[in-house]
């Protein structure tokens, strides 16, 4: 799904779309753009249309995570969110989790091999607690440890839609 330095985006009611990930990081908001494919890229980030998003290995960082997190924020479409082998770390996945906690429809999430340490996975344990649609959570090759797998145990012991 990725091609050189560009995710994949798929639109409720389109195909997949390319973005540069430069785009999405560096801004301003608005996105300015001439090209037609970019602008309807803008628009399923901007309207919240947005079902599946492919970003693994792009190299984002938490910088990169807490615009993810603003893009995120209210969208009640997304049901796939692929961020493995980023670099995210705590701080990232502390970015990510919030809008996480309160999305409505997401039922995949991807944040394998991102250095997320016990502090992510306690994060991950606490979203976990919350969310009532996600089914598959890949945090694997993290680093989370004995205590990382304990949070996030606890989290699923509130958790109904991932038994």
């Amino acid at each position: 799904l990725i091609c050189g330095r560009t995710a994949r985006l798929a639109m409720a009611s389109s195909s997949p779309i390319p973005i540069p990930i430069s785009t999405l990081v560096d801004g301003p908001w608005p996105i300015p753009t001439t090209s037609a494919m970019m602008q309807r890229a803008q628009q399923g980030l901007m309207e919240k249309t947005a079902v599946s998003c492919d970003m693994r290995g792009r190299r984002l960082g938490p910088k990169e995570a807490t615009v993810l997190a603003r893009l995120l924020e209210g969208n009640t479409i997304l049901t796939e969110l692929i961020l493995r082998d980023n670099g995210l770390a705590t701080k990232g996945i502390e970015a990510l989790a919030r809008p996480l906690q309160h999305h409505t429809r997401l039922k995949f999430l991807d944040v394998s091999d991102n250095g997320i340490g016990q502090g992510g996975a306690r994060l991950l344990g606490q979203l976990l607690e919350h969310t009532t649609t996600l089914t598959h959570l890949n945090v694997g090759y993290n680093g989370i440890g004995p205590k990382g797998v304990h949070d996030l145990m606890q989290g699923l012991r509130h958790n109904t839609s991932m038994l």
